[in-house]
């Protein structure tokens, strides 16, 4: 019986919203806002969007509380992309909806932030295509 911590599972951001709740996920994102109010970061990961609408579907509500203290300012910046490890919160999904329409926006997903670093000068077409061709070896 294994009594150690989940293991890790790597996702792509917009993959969140299908992820168990209280599950380990590593993903990556690009930061569009920082909510000082709440010290959480927006990411987000437009992979496999067909047009800007599904662009700005998935937003990533990554709560970075626990590592105020360790985490460098400009991973903080917009547009800044970074690796997270965290898990999904009970009440992940919120769809966003448009005010006065109800019309579905679409969904942020809470992560709670135990690990979180610059991915530095990444080549995102790179980065999609290994983690698809490290899937087809899982």
């Amino acid at each position: 019986m294994n009594t150690g911590p989940p293991p890790t599972r790597l996702v792509f951001l917009n993959e969140l919203p299908n992820v168990a709740p209280g599950s380990k996920v590593r993903f990556l994102g690009c930061v569009t806002e920082y909510v000082t109010s709440s010290g959480t970061l927006k990411l987000q990961h437009a992979h496999n969007a067909t047009d800007s609408k599904a662009s700005s579907a998935i937003v990533a509500l990554v709560d970075i509380e626990l590592l105020l203290e360790t985490i460098k300012a400009t991973d903080m910046h917009v547009g800044a992309w970074v690796n997270v490890i965290g898990y999904v919160d009970a009440g992940a999904r919120v769809s966003r909806r448009v005010a006065g329409t109800g019309k579905d926006q679409g969904i942020d997903v809470k992560i709670q932030a135990v690990m979180l670093w610059s991915a530095g000068s990444i080549r995102i077409g790179d980065y999609e295509q290994a983690l698809q061709g490290r899937r087809g070896l899982d």
